[in-house]
């Protein structure tokens, strides 16, 4: 619960302070992609240290999580643009509320297939 929260709190930080400064020129979207490739990496170290508590080999199982994760960011990706395209949410509450749902569907997913093999 601590690793979920936190792996929350810091990959909405790191949109925050993207969309902050890349908003002007840059689709919150990409934003939201970019945002993802650095709180993936945030991710796996805190699930693979605290909550798994792996020891297999790092690589293959990191290719492993990014594969989940590519499951996980196309699920953001597709509730970002319905909350802000469909909803007409702000895209900073929009990605609050779809950073909560990557973290729960992403435990799941990474339960079941990342830290297994």
């Amino acid at each position: 619960m601590v690793v979920g929260a936190w792996n929350t709190l810091v990959g909405y930080c790191i949109f925050l302070v993207f969309y902050l400064l890349l908003s002007p020129s840059w689709h919150y979207l990409v934003i939201a992609l970019l945002s993802h490739m650095l709180a993936v990496l945030n991710a796996w170290i805190t699930y693979r240290r605290f909550v798994f508590r792996s020891s297999a080999p790092r690589w293959p199982e990191y290719l492993r999580f990014n594969l989940s994760s590519g499951v996980v960011v196309a699920l953001q990706m597709a509730s970002l643009a319905m909350l802000v395209g469909g909803f007409g949410l702000h895209p900073l509450l929009a990605q609050a509320v779809t950073v909560v749902l990557s973290v729960t569907v992403g435990y799941v997913v990474h339960k079941h297939y990342s830290f297994t093999l």
